[in-house]
Parts: structure tokens; C-alpha cells; sequence
């Protein structure tokens, strides 16, 4: 855990074939010495929830093997309440609430988004994450379809989801 209170976690070894008799096996030339260092990586760490998002390192580029949380959130998230921002998955038989189904949309001209503004709920540092988390996604997804690993469709389709995030 660091001094701004993130707990890090740092991968290596991946892709690896570790055979307990013999040297690994597979691509060790991505992973050889320091992990902490690996700037590019076949296989990065996904930063799949709003409160985890890559470290990002002295050139401001996301480190892809190097992940960080901030401990509230982690505990949060132990404890079954969700970090701010995200939405409640009902885990019953799937149904909702009227006060979670999404509003229908009426016919007319659209709303842009207000910025949104930290509630006496969320200190103002828990924002700031938030949004450097969904900068983080945001980048990787458009990595992915720039480098056509995923559709254009998919690409607008998760761009969205993340972008609700925001809300």
C-alpha cells in the first residue's frame, strides 16, 4: 500500500509454463528481471471496475502489468457495498426495482450531461480516481479496436457502458 493509500499489485510471469524441475518455459523475454519496468506486454492486466486502474508510469503511459485499488474501495467492496459510481447488480432471480430500471427515453432533443460534482458521500479524492479509472479504460478499449482486436460495434458498445460510469 502506498503513501496516497492504493494497494498495488504488480504481475509477472505471464504466459509462463513454470515446470517445478526446469527453467520456465514459453516468452520469458517480456518478462525477464524487474517487472515493475515492462512498458509493453502481449497480455496486460485487464483494470475491469471503476476502481482499479493502471499505474501509470514517468512517461504518463498506463504500465500494463501493474494494477492499483484504493484500499477504501477494496473494503468497500468486502464488505458488499459498492464503490460510488457503479451500478448495483441484483444478484436475486435477475429482477429489478422500479427505481433501478433505466428511463424510457421520450422522443425530443437530448441532454448532455452534466460534470459531475462529488456528493457529501464522496470525498472529492474518490472522484478523481473514479475518473482516471475510466481514463484508463477508456484508452485500453481504444487500443483494442485500434489494434482490431475488437469490432467497431464492440468498440461504441463498451465505450458507452464505461461512459455511464460517469453518471
Amino acid at each position: 500500500v502506498d503513501a496516497g493509500g492504493n494497494f498495488n499489485i504488480d504481475f509477472s510471469w505471464i504466459n509462463q509454463e513454470v515446470n517445478l524441475d526446469d527453467q520456465p518455459k514459453g516468452r520469458s523475454e517480456f518478462n525477464q528481471g524487474d517487472s515493475i519496468g515492462v512498458a509493453e506486454s502481449d497480455t496486460p492486466v485487464l483494470a475491469n471496475r471503476p476502481y482499479i486502474r493502471h499505474h501509470r508510469g514517468e512517461n504518463g503511459k498506463a504500465d500494463p502489468m501493474w494494477i492499483q485499488a484504493p484500499v477504501e474501495d477494496i473494503r468497500r467492496v468486502a464488505e458488499g457495498v459498492k464503490p460510488a459510481g457503479k451500478k448495483q447488480v441484483q444478484e436475486s432471480a435477475g429482477e429489478t426495482s422500479a427505481a433501478e430500471k433505466p428511463e424510457q427515453k421520450k422522443p425530443g432533443k437530448e441532454k448532455t450531461p452534466e460534470a459531475h460534482k462529488p456528493g457529501p458521500e464522496e470525498p472529492a479524492g474518490d472522484w478523481e480516481t473514479r475518473k482516471e479509472g475510466i481514463r484508463d479504460r477508456l484508452e485500453y478499449l481504444k487500443d483494442l479496436y485500434e489494434d482490431g482486436l475488437i469490432t467497431e460495434s464492440e468498440y461504441q458498445d463498451q465505450k458507452q457502458e464505461i461512459l455511464e460510469d460517469l453518471q
